[in-house]
């Protein structure tokens, strides 16, 4: 597969790939589906060599341990990467689902698995399709390359006929490289060779995607390179990113800005060619004196885009055009180090280090690079950089994070246990004064957790953040799993935060009704536990709308009557959140009555009123609310609304 598999950029490219794929598949079925099931097979170089790319759209999957459905797997982020970029056709979307087809196998589990990615893949929409079915029958017969069917509609009005986007037929035809079509659409186009379609675009703009010739032919017949589209780009910085050497020939010959003309975020077509393009592209453009030195208005030189992408002879073409040599900064401070580290680039990240690149140099955030790796969780990242830091596995950033702190935070637990298999020190906490266990607790990610936490001095309640325990943590985070390890560890449920909540009341703030039931039995106070500001769970519950948790609190005799420290009952936090149904509860269970002052001697109508939510109005209205009581700043409920329908619902009736 000549094209990387990352960097395509046009239609066409993609298509290549997809046809490799397809080839590929048809000559090695076999070893797709028995090989890869076994996963010791010998399979052949071509099949290695795809896999290896193929799968490499997938973090933390290696080709030492594919099965189909990985495969499969990677297949679909191929497809839905590149429906994103708009270049996924139809024919292509039904080459992949049929190369998916073709990876089930026998095992019940992996055959179901593979089904759900096929009817995924072959429902996501194509950009192509999409602007088929809105174009014109003139453009449809361009795309389905309908030569008949095309010269039987070359009518005035089908030829200047725009779709929903903007683009004529000649946009398309150039774009599909027919210079045929070309031939006989441009002189009965009214507005010209250079007339704009999508996004601004003129017609050498879309030629950028079809032959030399079609280029050739436009500009020998007097399209301006010169003319930008809505971003700014000329046809110049479209045809580096595209990496058509002969194309870039071609129009930096008639591009009078010359080869250091900006275009958007005032790139160079040197930083196109960088992040996008093709060596030949680079090198061609560095003989030409392109300007290695000109930062876009991220702060970023060409070698930074360099450093991002997969091709390590970019890299090598243009450090030594860089005057500010191997450590130059870009966007946040970042060196060619960190885009690479950050991009996951092992072949660049180890090319810059035998180049004495400096992996100390923190960015404008204070993270090293090492950082960067840990929070990606790149193991191979985080093993070729660690040797490189000074300040060893510990080392810290701005906001007192170690590399641990960084890969248990991003959830990456194959970092977390290489970093504490080579004694990272699981107790040295961030700024708010939480351990990489909080992280985790927080996360869900039971595994880690139990790495970690053999790591803990402090052990299983040890606090953090507003001396908050990891139970506290998992509670508020709704993590069910993680909540039960806990508790089956002796994780004590009565440890309240310096707000004097428990993790009961964060469980109900959570809504998880699971949590919850687990909780409760094991909290001291029980059902009526006083948390920050002296409210109960059942206002916890309340602000997550679950009527299910608020029924079940209130069937463990959870009591309604009890006020909170600003005078608020569980009925003014429902009137607060506009839940009808947790009126509906409370009311039954509240012996107050339904005009019950709370904090700002404000009824819960007033409070319904003043938060929108007319439902709610409306039943309360239904069941006695009184809309003439006014707050302590003497305002009746219609007072406080500019809603023409709550003020519909309070206006009397005559």
């Amino acid at each position: 597969m000549a094209i990387n598999i990352k960097n395509i950029t046009t239609q066409s490219q993609f298509h290549e790939c997809v046809i490799e794929l397809k080839n590929i598949s048809d000559a090695n079925d076999q070893h797709l589906t028995t090989k890869l099931q076994g996963k010791k097979g010998n399979l052949e170089g071509r099949l290695v060599t795809f896999l290896k790319k193929i799968l490499s759209l997938l973090p933390g999957v290696h080709i030492a341990r594919t099965n189909p459905l990985e495969v499969a797997k990677a297949i679909e982020k191929f497809a839905t990467d590149y429906h994103k970029k708009k270049i996924l056709i139809g024919t292509d979307r039904d080459i992949l689902t049929s190369v998916v087809r073709k990876l089930k196998i026998k095992d019940p589990q992996h055959a179901h698995a593979i089904d759900s990615v096929e009817n995924r893949i072959r429902r996501l929409p194509t950009r192509l399709n999409q602007i088929y079915n809105k174009s014109s029958p003139l453009i449809q017969a361009i795309i389905d390359k309908d030569k008949k069917k095309f010269k039987e509609l070359l009518t005035p009005q089908e030829i200047n006929r725009r779709n929903d986007e903007g683009s004529l037929p000649l946009h398309f035809a150039v774009q599909f490289g027919d210079l045929e079509m070309v031939k006989l659409l441009l002189p009965k186009t009214t507005e010209g060779i250079n007339c704009r379609g999508d996004s601004g675009s003129t017609c050498l703009h879309f030629a950028i995607a079809a032959k030399v010739e079609v280029v050739k032919y436009l500009l020998d017949n007097k399209a301006d390179a010169n003319i930008p589209d809505y971003s700014g780009n000329l046809p110049l910085h479209r045809a580096a990113q595209a990496g058509d050497l002969g194309v870039v020939k071609l129009l930096l010959s008639k591009t009078t800005e010359g080869i250091n003309c900006k275009g958007e975020l005032n790139a160079t077509p040197l930083h196109f060619a960088a992040f996008e393009g093709k060596v030949d592209v680079i090198r061609y453009l560095l003989d030409n004196k392109a300007d290695a030195n000109i930062p876009d208005d991220s702060g970023n030189l060409p070698l930074h885009h360099a450093a991002q992408g997969r091709d390590l002879e970019k890299v090598k073409l243009l450090l030594p055009k860089t005057t500010a040599g191997i450590h130059c900064k870009g966007f946040n401070g970042n060196t060619p180090l960190f885009f690479a580290a950050i991009a996951g680039k092992a072949n660049i990240v180890k090319y810059l280090l035998n180049n004495k690149a400096d992996a100390n140099i923190p960015n404008d955030k204070k993270m090293l690079p090492l950082h960067l790796a840990a929070q990606a969780g790149d193991l191979e990242m985080v093993k070729l950089l660690l040797p490189k830091t000074k300040d060893g596995i510990n080392v810290k950033w701005d906001k007192n994070l170690t590399p641990l702190f960084c890969a248990a935070q991003a959830g990456k637990i194959n970092v977390v246990k290489y970093l504490l298999e080579n004694k990272a020190d699981a107790n040295i906490s961030n700024n708010e004064k939480s351990l990489p266990l909080h992280f985790a607790a927080q996360a869900g990610d039971l595994e880690m957790f139990k790495l970690l936490l053999p790591k803990t001095k402090d052990g299983i309640n040890c606090k953090g953040e507003l001396d908050s325990t990891p139970l506290l943590f998992a509670a508020m985070a709704g993590k069910v799993n993680v909540v039960k390890y806990l508790l089956e560890n002796k994780a004590d449920a009565n440890i309240p935060n310096v707000s004097k909540s428990l993790p009961l009341h964060f469980g109900a703030q959570a809504g998880e009704l699971e949590i919850v039931r687990r909780l409760l039995p094991v909290t001291a106070n029980g059902i009526n536990a006083l948390g920050d500001q002296g409210a109960t769970p059942l206002f916890f519950a309340l602000l997550s709308g679950e009527v299910n948790l608020v029924q079940y609190l209130l069937d463990n005799k959870a009591d309604a009557n009890i006020s909170d420290d600003t005078g608020n009952l569980p009925l003014h936090y429902a009137a607060h959140t506009g839940c009808t149904d947790c009126i509906k509860l409370l009311f039954s269970n509240t012996t107050t009555g339904i005009n019950v002052l709370g904090e700002g001697k404000m009824t819960p109508l007033s409070i319904a009123v003043k938060n929108g939510h007319a439902d709610a109005v409306k039943w309360l209205l239904e069941n006695g609310a009184d809309e003439t009581i006014p707050d302590v700043d003497g305002n009746l409920p219609i007072n406080n609304t500019s809603n023409p329908l709550i003020i519909d619902l309070l206006t009397p009736k005559k």
